[in-house]
């Protein structure tokens, strides 16, 4: 209970009038400030238990949507009731998130008394960031209109999602073929082979997918021999889902990041309908941002999903390292570390041919060292030991980190997915020079497939459908008029 600046006046009257009365010695005075201090203790007493009987009688609610997208009008209705009459007053103001944009706090306030006992209003709210916003329980103020008042609590937080702008022209497929089913069903990101669990071996047959030939039996039988696999049920699979400031290309709401981020959800989406366990890591400039162990539960599930869905570029971050040229680039780890270790052994016997070459050596050791400390490496190091699928999101910006990442995923006879968002497509004077565009993707959809020609590997485009489609057919017209 609080006192109303009327209130502390009283007191303060109160108080006065002691003090002059004990200075006068007038028991005149002191009788009538003993009055005026019982008829304020008494208003204090009628005003706790008024406020009991308005709190068990009142009820507030709040009527939000669970779901809106950004920068859309919001509409939301603030209502209350009093169910018995009541000597007090009372003033109910909405409680938005602080990144809402809301009108004046006075159209947010509804004011109930013992002749109103029930109002309402309805505001529109615009929120602008994607994500879970909160609107606290609305607050409630109480007043007997003079001397006391007392702030209160009723009705419920409630929660609404802020769902990402969703892009409404997503092509998934390979070579500008769009993939039969949708990009989110189980078939579609299911490497050739069906299961990871060898079963039998047999003759080859033209039917047979050149990616099930068992090399080793067949070196050993003289014949082409295909590996039969277990169907599986279910499998474990980890999300690796990028969102470096690399995939910031494009016009908002359809940049590469948020293409990738749809994806994603229907990757989640499906395995959350045929009940497949699935893990995440979100990597970020400074490295992992999210991570989420392999689970089939609807909790692990939606975890997940909230994540993406609140998922936004990272700002990006230099590396200590000098760029290297594309010769450079295209060495394995592996085969830097071999051809490094060569040469100290070489140098060390004043080899002068391997001294002209060092210079060369050290760049491909700070390569391999650049690769070893790159975020999406390093996920994928992590989610290799405990999955048999991964699944990786991102754009071609670096493609020698991406093909290191993926032969780095696939050890261990693991299977892994790949979905690209090629820059070219995305990229807002992309399209000025159709011609040009067109080359960037011949060059994209080289390096698509010199990973799906990898063992136990699938490789996906993700690109804006119309886009894709003024690139290709720009090329055929050329070729019409050619011909």
């Amino acid at each position: 209970m609080h006192l109303t600046r009327r209130g502390w006046a009283t007191i303060g009257l109160v108080g006065g009038l002691a003090a002059f009365a004990v200075i006068l010695r007038s028991w005149l005075l002191f009788a009538g400030t003993a009055l005026l201090g019982a008829w304020l203790l008494a208003r204090a007493v009628l005003f706790v238990t008024a406020l009991s009987t308005f709190d068990d009688a009142l009820t507030v609610r709040q009527s939000i949507p669970s779901a809106v997208r950004p920068d859309t009008e919001t509409p939301v209705t603030l209502s209350a009731t009093i169910e018995r009459p009541t000597a007090l007053t009372s003033s109910i103001t909405l409680q938005p998130p602080v990144v809402a944009e809301t009108p004046s706090q006075g159209q947010q306030r509804i004011e109930l008394s013992d002749t109103h006992r029930d109002a309402a209003t309805t505001v529109t709210v615009r929120l602008s960031v994607a994500g879970v916003a909160t609107f606290d329980c609305p607050h409630i103020v109480v007043t007997d209109g003079d001397l006391f008042w007392e702030s209160i609590t009723r009705g419920e937080r409630r929660r609404i999602q802020v769902q990402p702008r969703v892009p409404d022209d997503i092509h998934i497929g390979q070579g500008g073929q769009e993939i039969a089913s949708g990009y989110g069903e189980h078939e579609a990101i299911r490497p050739s082979g069906g299961g990871v669990e060898p079963e039998s071996i047999r003759e080859y047959v033209p039917t047979d997918s050149v990616r099930q030939i068992d090399w080793k039996a067949t070196a050993r039988t003289q014949t082409t021999q295909v590996r039969e696999y277990q169907a599986e049920t279910d499998r474990d699979s980890m999300l690796l889902v990028d969102h470096r400031g690399s995939t910031v290309v494009g016009q908002p709401g359809e940049t590469a990041q948020e293409f990738i981020r749809e994806v994603a959800l229907a990757i989640v989406e499906k395995a959350d309908t045929v009940d497949d366990p699935v893990g995440c890591f979100t990597v970020g400039d400074a490295g992992i941002t999210g991570r989420f162990p392999v689970s089939a539960s609807e909790s692990g599930y939606n975890r997940i999903r909230r994540h993406l869905t609140t998922l936004t570029p990272t700002e990006p971050t230099a590396l200590d390292d000098t760029a290297l040229d594309s010769s450079q680039e295209r060495r394995s780890p592996a085969a830097a570390r071999r051809a490094a270790t060569t040469l100290s052994a070489s140098t060390t016997n004043s080899d002068q041919f391997a001294q002209l070459l060092a210079p060369y050596f050290e760049a491909s050791e700070r390569y391999v060292e650049r690769i070893g400390q790159d975020p999406l490496f390093a996920a994928a190091r992590r989610a290799a030991k405990s999955v048999t699928h991964t699944v990786i999101f991102t754009t071609d910006s670096n493609r020698s980190e991406i093909r290191e990442t993926v032969k780095l995923a696939r050890q261990a006879d693991s299977l892994v997915t790949v979905f690209l968002a090629p820059r070219t497509l995305f990229e807002s004077g992309g399209l000025a020079d159709l011609g040009s565009a067109y080359d960037s993707y011949l060059e994209f959809e080289e390096f698509r497939r010199s990973l799906a020609g990898l063992d136990r590997v699938e490789a996906y485009e993700i690109a804006p459908g119309a886009r894709l489609a003024a690139v290709l057919d720009s090329r055929r017209s050329r070729r019409g008029r050619t011909a």
